[in-house]
This record gives structure tokens, sequence and C-alpha cells, in this order.
């Protein structure tokens, strides 16, 4: 199991109630340190802590339409 924590802090005009936030970190699972890396993220919503989604996907790369093959953020845990 892997516990993670994400903390910002950021100018209040940007940080705002009510944006989004997107944090994330890249790893190497301890069971395989010669695979490919690992990445996990959060997206949360600010001043609504219910409203959160959390991301775990192979590979670093960005999220971009070119990176993921034209796919929404929130299909990337369905692949596998």
């Amino acid at each position: 199991m892997l516990d993670f924590t994400f903390n910002v802090e950021g100018n209040s005009d940007v940080l705002a109630e009510g944006k989004i936030v997107f944090s994330y970190a890249s790893f190497y699972p301890t069971s395989d340190s010669s695979g490919e890396k690992q990445t996990v993220g959060c997206m949360m919503t600010i001043g609504d802590s219910e409203n959160y989604e959390i991301f775990n996907w192979k590979g670093t790369s960005d999220f971009d339409s070119a990176t993921l093959n034209s796919a929404a953020l929130n299909e990337q845990n369905l692949s596998d």
C-alpha cells in the first residue's frame, strides 16, 4: 500500500474557492524498480473536501491529447 499526501501553497487568487488543483508524483514500485514508472495524481476542488479524484497510470507522461492518445483523464484508470 502506498500513502501519498499532496500539499499546495500559492497565491490566494490562483487557489481561490472552487478552483481545481491537480497534483501528481511518479515512482517505481519497490517490487520492480527496473520496470516502467507509475504516476499517481490527485484532482480536488479548493474548499470542497468531498470533491476529489485519485488517478494511477503507468508511465510519466503529462496529460495532453498526444501522450494519452486523446483519452479523457478519467479514462486512464480504465486502461491496462
